[in-house]
């Protein structure tokens, strides 16, 4: 008795947690290429010029990496809403606490990035795929 109520609960919790971990749907993967324009903060003592910079996010079944010139990020990632071929997914960087906002559009085949300020929001859109 005690043999079987041990392997129910444990059952049970491996379905739980792999039920509870998000993926993203075949349709919203691949890869997406974009520019994030050049802009320009304040610091408190002088002005900052950012040059524009290349971007790269890819969109993968369990996993979201963001590639920024030279710079790649793999963090975890939540999705909030999905709704008339949009997907919102709000994206932990794994350095820090911020989030960044990303929405995905099926239609468009595009991607708005909405990351920290002073960074602007970014269009990436979706690469071709090869048929094989």
């Amino acid at each position: 008795m005690q043999l079987s109520f041990s392997f129910i609960l444990a059952f049970f919790l491996l379905l739980s947690s792999n039920c509870l971990s998000q993926k993203i749907k075949w349709k919203y993967r691949g890869e997406y290429l974009g520019i994030i324009p050049p802009y320009s903060f304040h610091t408190g003592n002088e002005y900052i010029e950012v040059e524009k910079t290349n971007i790269q996010i890819l969109l993968r079944k369990r996993e979201i990496e963001i590639n920024i010139g030279k710079n790649s990020m793999k963090g975890d990632f939540e999705i909030v809403k999905e709704e008339n071929k949009t997907l919102w997914i709000n994206f932990k960087r794994p350095a820090d606490y911020g989030t960044e906002k990303i929405i995905v559009s099926r239609k468009k085949r595009e991607i708005v990035r909405d990351s920290f300020y002073p960074q602007p929001k970014c269009i990436l859109y979706k690469t071709k795929k090869r048929r094989k």
